[in-house]
């Protein structure tokens, strides 16, 4: 008698067990969908905006990530004796050239947005290099803050990249490699 309540008691458990794995898992892939963590680019039309899935935006195009807004205004490249007065072209290199970025973030979500400079980094041809570069006569650097909800800023990274390398700008704050990765193609 003793054998049979026993396999019973276990039939019950796992089927308890199974069941609230299964809850939670339901639970989780719901949590899951209904968070904006896809990376979005808005397309406008004549008569409305809407948003696409897609982590690769264009220059002048803007990327939504948890209701923050990217958009790269424009690059421009400048040369190094041009930044200064006094040559660094050693330092930067043959075809190397100063990479200037102007970027605008809006904070369009429900809460304070963290932004920094080293969320951001310069894809010369998979070689990756931070755009944290100061140089004199580059105003307005973004450097690092806080955006309030509904508030803006708008401003420059600076890195170096070879002029003829097709370049990117990254943006990656997510821990998780798979979230929140926008990549700008500058050219």
């Amino acid at each position: 008698m003793k054998g049979r309540h026993k396999q019973k008691y276990n039939k019950k458990h796992q089927i308890f067990t199974i069941g609230i794995f299964l809850i939670i898992t339901f639970i989780y892939v719901i949590y899951h969908f209904n968070t904006n963590d896809s990376v979005k680019k808005v397309v406008k039309t004549q008569s409305k905006s809407f948003l696409t899935s897609q982590s690769t935006v264009k220059v002048g195009e803007t990327a939504v990530y948890k209701n923050i807004h990217f958009r790269v205004n424009n690059f421009d490249f400048k040369d190094s004796n041009a930044i200064r007065g006094d040559s660094i072209t050693n330092k930067l290199g043959i075809d190397n050239q100063l990479v200037v970025v102007n970027i605008t973030i809006t904070n369009l979500s429900k809460q304070k947005f963290d932004y920094d400079a080293y969320f951001f980094q310069l894809d010369d041809n998979g070689k990756l290099t931070d755009t944290t570069e100061a140089y004199p006569n580059v105003d307005h650097d973004i450097d690092s803050g806080t955006l309030g909800v509904g508030d803006s800023i708008t401003g420059n990274l600076v890195a170096k990249g070879n002029t003829n390398h097709h370049l990117k700008i990254i943006y990656q704050q997510d821990i998780n490699p798979t979230k929140g990765k926008i990549t700008f193609k500058l050219n």
